[in-house]
């Protein structure tokens, strides 16, 4: 669940930054950038790609750590309404 909360997290910012770079590259051409500003959006999807490799490698990481620490008995179980919501949450993906 906690997974599933920093990705959806991270889905928030890269709507928002993926939404600034597609509005930056559509500016015109001015004295500083002669041929516009389409590159932006590479600069954009670089972000992106930065933040979504940060946050993947982040949750394996976590996740490695706790594997290897063998406190199985201190590890956090999810609720049962935190299961079903988990069931129900992914069949509306699937749409």
């Amino acid at each position: 669940m906690v997974s599933d909360s920093i990705h959806s997290m991270s889905d928030i910012f890269v709507t928002v930054i993926a939404r600034i770079g597609v509005k930056i590259s559509h500016r015109q051409a001015d004295k500083s950038h002669p041929y516009s500003h389409e590159r932006m959006e590479c600069v954009a999807s670089l972000i992106l790609s930065a933040i979504l490799l940060f946050t993947s490698i982040s949750i394996g990481f976590l996740a490695i750590q706790k594997i290897l620490a063998g406190n199985y008995d201190r590890l956090a179980v999810a609720s049962q309404i935190a299961f079903i919501a988990a069931i129900v949450s992914n069949f509306d993906k699937r749409k």
